[in-house]
């Protein structure tokens, strides 16, 4: 697998430059700044501060190396901007993040679990109170969301409340949240997101087809047959490369938000849905929770999310040589209220303690105030 990651940061570098020899500083660098998605709005002495210290980085071992970029990354305000070497996390500030435990208690369903999404039933006086089980949210194309949707539409219809259990959801494509959200407002959903900025560069799309390569070599080496669309996603992406680089696309892509939906009683879910959430709650996840904010029965139950919400649509740079495997993101959002809650992540309704678990709290509370 080690020579399959150089090999991916091979293709990257020889499509930008025209010698694939820089040194692994240099390369990363030029990946931030070519393909990072929100350089331009952190204040330039900044990241040239950041590049200064990648440049004098005198690494001792690769271990060293991974330690040393990973700390000097930290700087930077964004939870996606992660570095690992086989499979780990390097710097001591990012393990202390992504393994510390929940404390409120586990999914329903497990992430090695081939479905992503499962719905279990809890008896609250004479009712069946659906728990809809997210572990994680995989590509929209996938076959596991087969049936999501109308699985939704006959809880919308048969069903007195919801508990969404997202519990150690490390987020992916939260495209089924916002299908799902319009299902459940009724029509059109408020956004809170005001728009998306996204680098359009040859970096940006060899960081995002870098990515699609990998999953594809995981299938490879498992002998098995990657999906159709994984496939034509990397093509894809290759091709809107060779683009960027010959000048046929604009260098910023922006999406503005101007929807103004809102809850609509008469046709959308008007009963409690209650979200499940823990410090391991990251990304799509959190993104899913934006969607339903402003839903007028929604009640969040847990501990604060993960805090990865501004940045997005992530690409892989994996370091010559040493394989050190550094996941970029080439979006960044921006919010209605002016909020940044990277690396804070999002507090529940009710915050509970240590020990407490979600699902029976959340349980005791629709039995408490809500007359099934």
């Amino acid at each position: 697998m080690a020579r399959a990651l150089i090999l991916i940061s091979i293709i990257f570098s020889g499509h930008i430059f025209a010698k694939p020899t820089l040194k692994a500083q240099d390369l990363l660098i030029y990946a931030l700044k070519y393909g990072y998605g929100a350089i331009e709005y952190f204040p330039n002495p900044f990241f040239e501060k950041v590049f200064s210290k990648l440049r004098n980085i005198k690494p001792t071992t690769v271990s060293n190396l991974c330690v040393q970029i990973d700390d000097t990354l930290w700087e930077i305000t964004d939870d996606h901007l992660i570095v690992r070497h086989q499979g780990s996390f390097c710097g001591k500030l990012r393990k202390k993040k992504f393994f510390s435990k929940p404390a409120v208690g586990n999914n329903l369903l497990s992430r090695k679990d081939p479905k992503s999404s499962a719905v279990t039933y809890r008896k609250v006086n004479k009712n069946k109170i659906p728990v809809l089980s997210i572990s994680r949210f995989p590509d929209r194309k996938s076959k596991s969301w087969d049936g999501f949707i109308d699985t939704l539409k006959q809880i919308k219809e048969e069903s007195k409340a919801l508990i969404v259990d997202m519990r150690g959801n490390g987020g992916g494509d939260d495209t089924i949240s916002e299908e799902w959200a319009e299902l459940f407002y009724g029509g059109t959903y408020p956004t809170p997101i005001l728009k998306t900025i996204s680098k359009v560069s040859p970096a940006r799309y060899a960081l995002r087809a870098n990515s699609i390569k990998l999953q594809l070599l995981n299938y490879k080496s498992n002998n098995e047959t990657p999906p159709p669309f994984l496939n034509k996603q990397y093509l894809d992406r290759i091709k809107k490369m060779k683009l960027a680089k010959s000048g046929k696309l604009d260098s910023k892509s922006v999406k503005n938000f101007h929807q103004k939906g809102k809850f609509i009683p008469k046709k959308g879910f008007n009963k409690p849905i209650y979200f499940l959430v823990d410090r391991r709650c990251a990304s799509s996840c959190e993104h899913t929770l934006e969607y339903f904010e402003a839903h007028p029965k929604r009640k969040v139950f847990g501990e604060n999310t993960a805090g990865l919400i501004h940045f997005g649509d992530t690409g892989r740079l994996i370091l010559p040589y040493s394989g050190i495997d550094i996941l970029i993101s080439v979006k960044y959002l921006k919010y209605k209220d002016g909020r940044f809650a990277e690396r804070k992540g999002y507090t529940p309704d009710v915050m509970l303690k240590n020990g407490e678990d979600a699902l029976d709290s959340a349980l005791k509370d629709i039995q408490n105030r809500h007359k099934l």
